[in-house]
């Protein structure tokens, strides 16, 4: 994966990390579509999902967030301006971990990548994504 969509992601989980959920929102390109455990929904302000983030936020705080961590799965250049990235998520919980994996949607928008969709779902840290 290059090191520019490495850095979207850090910074991305940087956001997450803070509990800063603007941060968290201006990786996305918007209208964006996210998929995880709220549902289907498509976000047409980046209010609106910053509200999204900011809740999600709030849960992990109540859960004794301590950290998130990801790991590439997959890469797919899709093309000079998209990409389709998979990561493996921890998310440190007190004593606990969660993982799952997203995958990601990508494109270039005005010289700065940007998440465009996003899919989580059940699976492991160390998987492969394929």
């Amino acid at each position: 994966m290059p090191e520019v969509l490495k850095a979207l992601f850090e910074s991305y989980r940087d956001g997450w990390n803070a509990f800063d959920s603007k941060a968290i929102a201006a990786h996305y390109r918007i209208p964006a579509t996210i998929l995880d455990m709220d549902g289907l929904q498509t976000y047409t302000s980046t209010n609106l999902l910053a509200r999204k983030f900011e809740a999600n936020c709030q849960t992990y705080r109540k859960l004794g967030y301590e950290g998130a961590y990801f790991r590439v799965g997959a890469y797919i250049a899709n093309g000079a301006e998209a990409a389709t990235v998979d990561l493996g998520w921890r998310i440190i919980l007190g004593d606990e971990q969660l993982d799952f994996r997203t995958t990601y949607l990508c494109a270039l928008v005005a010289r700065r990548w940007r998440i465009v969709s996003a899919v989580a779902y059940d699976g492991g840290y160390d998987e492969d994504g394929s």
